[in-house]
């Protein structure tokens, strides 16, 4: 064979065979790098969408735990409706109990000038103002503050005032403002 002849053979087998093969190879590496790159965005979306699957379950289990501090609308009225025998069990006796409707914390603090939220912001809890007025010996008035501050939900005193009794000295009225605080159920 002449070295011409190897020389077409060489040639026609670089078109035909050794060309199609580099260029469908640098194809191949072409679609094998935007695959990783492909592959390695995702990988980050995954890492975020973990992280905020973590947050959320966080979110979630504060929230549970600020629920279980706070009374659901239900529990709140189940308290009112218990609260004169809690007085009878410290020996007091209870001359008026006014229950007022429930207000939201956010109003109530954007009326003073205190809340650096926004006032479309969803409100996740209200106060419900009792105004309370018992009658009992300073220890028996004391006994039962001290077991409202025993209760697992958030409960404030506000307005106290104790006078002496006008029908014995012994005795002593007491009027003060409990705020039970009260949360809407929500879904994350």
């Amino acid at each position: 064979m002449s070295v011409f002849t190897l020389l077409a053979i060489v040639a026609l087998l670089y078109r035909l065979v050794i060309f199609p093969g580099y260029k469908c190879m640098n194809t191949a590496l072409f679609h094998l790098s935007s695959q990783q790159d492909l592959l390695q965005v995702r990988a980050e979306e995954m890492r975020r969408f973990q992280t905020l699957t973590g947050k959320i379950q966080k979110l979630k289990a504060s929230m549970a735990e600020t629920n279980n501090v706070l009374f659901s609308k239900d529990e709140a009225t189940g308290f009112l409706k218990l609260l004169p025998g809690l007085v009878n069990q410290t020996g007091s006796v209870l001359i008026n109990m006014l229950p007022h409707d429930m207000k939201d914390v956010l109003l109530d603090t954007m009326a003073t000038g205190n809340s650096e939220q926004e006032p479309d912001a969803r409100r996740s809890y209200m106060h419900m103002p009792v105004q309370i007025a018992i009658r009992g010996e300073y220890d028996e008035i004391v006994n039962f503050l001290q077991r409202l501050e025993e209760r697992e939900q958030l409960i404030d005193v506000s307005e106290l005032s104790i006078a002496t009794a006008v029908r014995s000295p012994a005795e002593v009225d007491a009027s003060f403002t409990i705020n039970l605080y009260v949360y809407e159920n929500q879904e994350i």
